[in-house]
């Protein structure tokens, strides 16, 4: 696959709020995290047009200055869920209690697995990889 062809890919990927599969299917616990907690989608007028690096957002408890990726759209480095077409910002003990239940939903589903494709075990490879673990 060409350089660009890879990079247009990765992209697309990041349209509209990520890798909108992992929101697509887990929906219903999106949902319920934010009816929940009862959160407030970010304002979009508070988004960052085009590749700039740094953005003030409000937060539940406040505001907080956040580094934008700059190689393509979106790829915000703080707790946040995409639903519906609006962005959440999370607390981290929300961002934990949410990641914890999809983390146990992972494990349920690999440990019925008998055997994986290459290219998914590869996938799967990569990221374990960067799980980061308690010490």
């Amino acid at each position: 696959m060409s350089t660009m062809l890879s990079e247009a890919l990765i992209e697309r990927r990041w349209w509209y709020g990520g890798p909108r599969d992992i929101w697509i299917r887990h929906i219903d616990l999106t949902q319920k995290l934010i009816s929940d907690q009862k959160l407030k989608p970010v304002d979009p007028s508070h988004y960052i047009p085009g590749p700039a690096a740094y953005a003030t957002l409000p937060t539940q408890e406040g505001t907080t200055t956040v580094l934008r990726r700059i190689s393509f759209p979106g790829g915000i480095r703080l707790p946040h869920v995409h639903f519906k077409g609006d962005m959440y910002l999370l607390s981290d003990e929300q961002w934990k209690e949410f990641s914890g239940k999809l983390v146990k939903e992972f494990q349920a589903k690999l440990s019925r697995a008998r055997t994986l494709n290459v290219e998914s075990l590869i996938d799967l490879s990569a990221a374990i990889d960067t799980v980061p673990l308690p010490e």
